[in-house]
């Protein structure tokens, strides 16, 4: 998901859930706008693809540490979590919000296939992961103000809880993986 970013102390914002599969969520910064692949949206059938929000936005020609950067640490999440959070940003340009397919490592014990293996060939759908997300970009100012009435309440109430709780919340957009 590509986010352009003009006020540096802006805030982003998501909320994900991940429905199918096991992901790593990254977030990239980079100066220039990645040019994503020149794909028809629609099909060989003219059907849209059920994977068209699938997109590599990374070129694979960058360099890490020289067209891009990485500006949060990986976060892994397990199918059925729900995550939220925010990242100030430091410098204007262009925020890179990827979620891929976290690669489990095989089992060393045994030679013979994990039973999530099995099951995930018996699936009908091609796709590994499937993500529902909200995002939102406050203005640094507008932060402000949420964060202060968020500690003004939490003072009130004498308490406060961060938290990652695994249920289920709708969000407006979904894409697999």
């Amino acid at each position: 998901l590509l986010i352009e970013i003009i006020d540096a102390a802006s805030v982003i914002t998501w909320d994900f859930d991940v429905c199918k599969g096991d992901i790593v969520f990254n977030i990239y910064h980079s100066k220039r706008a990645p040019q994503p692949p020149r794909k028809d949206p629609m099909g060989a059938h003219g059907i849209t693809s059920p994977g068209v929000n699938n997109v590599q936005l990374i070129d694979k020609s960058w360099t890490l540490g020289q067209d891009y950067s990485m500006v949060e640490s990986p976060l892994t999440c397990k199918e059925g979590e729900s995550v939220q959070g925010s990242h100030i940003t430091r410098w204007p340009g262009f925020y890179i919000l990827q979620w891929k397919f976290h690669n489990m490592p095989a089992c060393s014990a045994t030679n013979l296939p994990r039973v999530d293996d099995v099951l995930a060939t018996l699936q009908v759908s091609s796709h590994k992961c499937k993500v529902m997300y909200y995002t939102e970009v406050l203005g640094s100012e507008d932060f402000r103000l949420v964060t202060e009435l968020t500690l003004f309440l939490c003072e009130r109430q004498k308490q406060c809880t961060v938290y990652r709780t695994a249920g289920v919340v709708h969000s407006p957009w979904t894409f697999s993986l």
